[in-house]
């Protein structure tokens, strides 16, 4: 027999996130619901690959959503924005669910951990990674 694992990567598309305007049935009221409560609520998504930076700059807290999400973060992208993030705290939620089987780090759309200077690629990634151990231990 197999069983049926449902994966979620999920990216929000703007500065802020999505909001869905709904229909509240019980009471008749317009109520605002943002995407990616609506898919931590899913318990059928099994996993979830959490990009830190993006969660930040759309006025999200990764903590918050770690949590809504007990047992489903498989993978964290480590990037921040404007230096909002709360590695430690971000890192022991994570990993205290178990789940948790990498993370990556990456530069995109202005989201690094270590400031760019020059134009060596590989400079950066060793920054990068040099700066992670001493962010997580």
């Amino acid at each position: 027999m197999c069983e049926l694992v449902r994966r979620c990567a999920y990216q929000a598309r703007g500065p802020r996130d999505p909001v869905v305007k709904d229909i509240d049935a019980r009471q008749g009221a317009q109520i605002e619901v943002r995407e990616i409560d609506l898919l931590a609520a899913n318990k059928d998504i099994t996993s979830f690959h959490l990009n830190i930076g993006l969660c930040l700059q759309g006025g999200g807290d990764p903590i918050a959503f770690i949590q809504q999400c007990p047992g489903r973060i498989q993978s964290l992208l480590v990037q921040d924005y404007k230096g909002q993030a709360r590695w430690k705290e971000i890192f022991s939620a994570a990993e205290k669910t178990g789940r948790l089987q990498f993370y990556l780090l990456q530069r995109t759309d202005g989201l690094f951990l270590v400031q760019r200077e020059g134009d060596d690629l590989l400079d950066f990634a060793a920054k990068d990674l040099q700066y992670f151990r001493q962010l997580h231990g």
